[in-house]
């Protein structure tokens, strides 16, 4: 899709990829790597809880540059 203004594109969006189900739909795996977890980290066997427990789950490198920073600041 060529750019165009925001209400356009999202209304050709839904028309040309979300209706037509042109998408990959995310699995608990692609979850996972969006938070930062790593490829050996093992979660439930059930897709679905699998990505409640991430979608209740803090995002390690988020965790790590804030206590970098808070560190920083403190000594």
């Amino acid at each position: 899709m060529k750019c165009q203004e925001p209400e356009a594109y999202k209304k050709t969006f839904i028309k040309e990829i979300y209706r037509k189900r042109k998408f990959k739909r995310l699995t608990a795996q692609d979850y996972a790597r969006l938070q930062g977890f790593p490829e050996w980290f093992q979660m439930a066997d059930n897709q679905a809880t699998a990505k409640y427990q991430l979608g209740n789950a803090v995002s390690v490198p988020v965790v790590y540059h804030l206590a970098k920073a808070l560190l920083n600041v403190i000594l």
